[in-house]
């Protein structure tokens, strides 16, 4: 899936941002992280992708990156293509027995 596929663009250049995430997608995909069912978020995602690369073309940027970044990275999260999203079952097992080591009782053995 590509921004020329989702919206009409004659000339479109794919900047950073979204050469960025068709990477990342192409990958999730192939790990099958994310699914076609999650098409309309990977295109709210590409769409994200692509007003970055603008922002970041257009004579002031700083305030279109920061309006779009909170929900761009929202959208991430909810196809699990950020680091905390990628949670394998291992680490939760690691993280409930760190967790289980925490919060053991200590006893004193002088009583």
């Amino acid at each position: 899936m590509t921004a020329d596929g989702l919206f009409d663009m004659p000339g479109h250049a794919a900047g950073r941002h979204e050469k960025a995430l068709q990477r990342a997608i192409e990958d999730a995909t192939a790990r099958g992280v994310i699914e076609s069912v999650d098409d309309g978020l990977v295109s709210l995602a590409l769409a994200n992708a692509t007003a970055l690369d603008s922002a970041e073309r257009s004579g002031k940027p700083a305030y279109p990156i920061a309006q779009i970044t909170g929900g761009y990275l929202d959208v991430l999260r909810a196809l699990a293509m950020t680091p905390e999203g990628r949670v394998t079952d291992a680490d939760a097992e690691l993280r409930q027995a760190l967790e289980d080591l925490g919060s053991a009782e200590v006893r004193d053995p002088a009583t």
